[in-house]
């Protein structure tokens, strides 16, 4: 059976994951890249919690993957070319404007004027 600070620790790298995903996906990256993005980072970061032998060689890619999400590298080749940089593209989540599902009053219903 798994020991409570394994498990502790297994949770505490899933959640230190979360927040380059999360960049990732606001980005507008596809879902599989951003699942695919988390479960490898998650399973290097279970890597160096497990084994310490194996850190030598992971925690640099594991640093690496973690800040190459908050590059952005279009606004940093924009701004050394001397162009615009791009717009943020629009929020996922944005609700479309309500119908005006209002029944006409009843003069405008008969075609009184």
């Amino acid at each position: 059976m798994l020991s409570p600070a394994l498990i502790a620790a297994i949770l505490v790298v899933g959640i230190l994951a979360l927040a380059p995903t999360r960049r990732m996906y606001d980005a507008g990256r596809a879902r599989e890249t951003v699942g695919g993005y988390f479960l490898g980072i998650w399973a290097l970061g279970v890597l160096v919690v497990l084994g310490p032998a194996r850190t030598r060689f992971v925690i640099p890619l594991l640093i690496v993957l973690y800040i190459v999400p908050f590059i952005s590298w279009r606004r940093g080749l924009a701004r050394l070319l001397g162009r615009p940089a791009d717009v943020r593209p629009p929020p996922r989540n944005v609700t479309p404007q309500p119908r005006n599902v209002t029944p006409p009053a009843p003069d405008e219903a008969r075609g009184a004027r």
